[in-house]
């Protein structure tokens, strides 16, 4: 999609990285090829003035543990499967060069019962990168997530170009709610991709 803040979106699907970096996201990606494959740990923090409790949202829910972590990719999903909490839905666009950039897409379970997180940003295994993200939960009054005046902070742990895979961190200073009313943080999180489509700028 393109740019608006990451929690504009709202239960949509694209944006996080077009506009955390400040550009139009294009249009298209490239069909075949294995299915995408994703997993995400969050870690919400509650902060001053969150009425969340502090609180691990996996992608997906493990008995134990968590499906990814800074020192292990763990349990992914496939884009097309299902899980105890229903169908999943897994899309990954890459683009760009020397640095690529990435905007995912993760959803499990149904309609009124469906948890969703929106991703991105550029991949620079050498530095920290400014990025979007929205979270949803129908279980929740509303979506949270980053905000432009408040990006959230990627890094890399590793990413290969030929398999099109990013694994990686994400915390944000600011997690709230799009009116601002409910302002939390997200503490070190942990995500991974694979089998990323390749996007087509227009």
């Amino acid at each position: 999609g393109t740019g608006g803040s990451a929690n504009g979106a709202d239960g949509g699907t694209g944006g996080a990285s077009g506009s955390s970096a400040g550009g139009t996201a294009g249009t298209g990606t490239d069909a075949g090829g294995p299915p995408t494959r994703g997993a995400i740990s969050l870690h919400v923090a509650p902060g001053t003035g969150c009425s969340l409790a502090n609180t691990f949202e996996d992608f997906p829910k493990l008995a134990s543990g968590h499906p990814v972590s800074a020192t292990a990719k763990g349990e992914a999903v496939v884009d097309g499967g299902t899980t105890d909490e229903g169908p999943v839905s897994v899309r990954c666009d890459w683009w760009g060069d020397p640095t690529p950039m990435f905007d995912a897409v993760l959803k499990i379970g149904t309609a009124g019962a469906q948890r969703f997180v929106n991703l991105g940003a550029s991949m620079d295994p050498n530095k920290t990168i400014d990025g979007g993200l929205v979270f949803s939960d129908d279980a929740l009054p509303a979506s949270y997530g980053s905000t432009a005046e408040g990006p959230c902070h990627y890094d890399v742990i590793s990413m290969d170009a030929t398999t099109r895979s990013v694994w990686g961190s994400v915390r944000c200073d600011t997690f709230s709610t799009s009116d601002g009313s409910d302002t939390c943080i997200l503490a070190y999180s942990y995500f991974y991709f694979e089998n990323c489509k390749i996007k087509t700028m227009p």
